[in-house]
């Protein structure tokens, strides 16, 4: 496994044993737990992906709606779809998903049809906004990649998106054919009523405290001052939760589909550890 640039964190040699072991165990859990669904059982190393072009990077910025902004207007204006891809660096299914991004059958995909907007969720920061704002509950797992037509602010590719949260196992035929086609079949609305809605709120509030709770551990095992069983032990938790809480509302939002009158039987979720 290959280190790469971590945000807010220097890579300039270890001062100490301690702080090396915590990054890389750091490391090490959130490769494995960036993605949204199972990686196929065959290793895929970085290197075995296209070579990333360096306009695509997720690097912090505090200036992330405005550049999404300016990217939904040149969409616009271009007459082309936004491609949001809300990811990070230390994400192994987000580099395969800017790897892959970089081929050349994709980028003359990404010419005609693409504006391509990356936001750096750092470490699961607080970016459910940024979703939401387009009509996507939460962000799940990294990357989160929402197709949106610009004008109408749809999201096009709704029903797919934990797709891309296996990024790096998705073969690069895929990925061209994906999105050579997006967009083309009428746009549908993810079904739901009051009750779903209801649920909805309930889940994704609680999964942004579960990001709240995780998020400063994180940042005692990258500055060395903790050890990583108490994160591998709350990650996992939060995993298990993400996961699980997307395919619920996939499915509730099926459901309701085949029949709008259904009274929905809700999934019960068990409570965290540490509540």
């Amino acid at each position: 496994m290959k280190l790469v640039a971590l945000r807010h964190l220097s890579l300039k040699p270890f001062k100490s044993k301690a702080v090396a072991i915590g990054l890389v165990s750091m490391s090490i859990l959130a490769l494995s737990a960036c993605s949204s669904n199972q990686h196929s059982k065959e290793h895929h190393s970085d290197h075995s992906l296209p070579t990333t072009l360096d306009k695509y990077q997720f690097t912090a910025n505090n200036n992330y709606l405005a550049d999404i902004d300016a990217a939904k207007q040149q969409a616009i204006e271009s007459n082309k779809l936004l491609m949001l891809v809300m990811g990070a660096q230390w994400c192994h299914d987000s580099r395969g998903f800017i790897a892959n991004l970089s081929s050349d059958e994709m980028q003359a995909i990404v010419a005609q049809r693409f504006v391509v907007e990356l936001v750096d969720v750092a470490y699961f920061d607080d970016l459910h906004h940024v979703a939401q704002q387009y009509g996507y509950p939460a962000i799940f797992g990294t990357p989160t990649v929402l197709v949106i037509e610009p004008k109408t602010n749809k999201v096009l590719n709704y029903n797919s998106v934990s797709k891309w949260q296996s990024a790096h196992s998705v073969p690069q035929a895929e990925y061209v054919s994906y999105f050579a086609s997006i967009g083309d079949a009428p746009w549908q609305a993810p079904t739901t009523n009051a009750q779903l809605d209801e649920f909805i709120a309930q889940q994704t509030d609680k999964l942004k405290q579960a990001y709240d709770y995780q998020r400063p551990i994180w940042a005692q095992v990258r500055a060395g001052i903790a050890d990583d069983k108490q994160l591998t032990k709350v990650a996992t938790e939060v995993w298990k939760y993400r996961v699980q809480l997307q395919k619920d509302i996939y499915r509730l939002q099926a459901e309701l589909a085949a029949n709008p009158n259904k009274e929905l039987v809700l999934p019960q979720y068990p409570a965290f550890s540490w509540l």
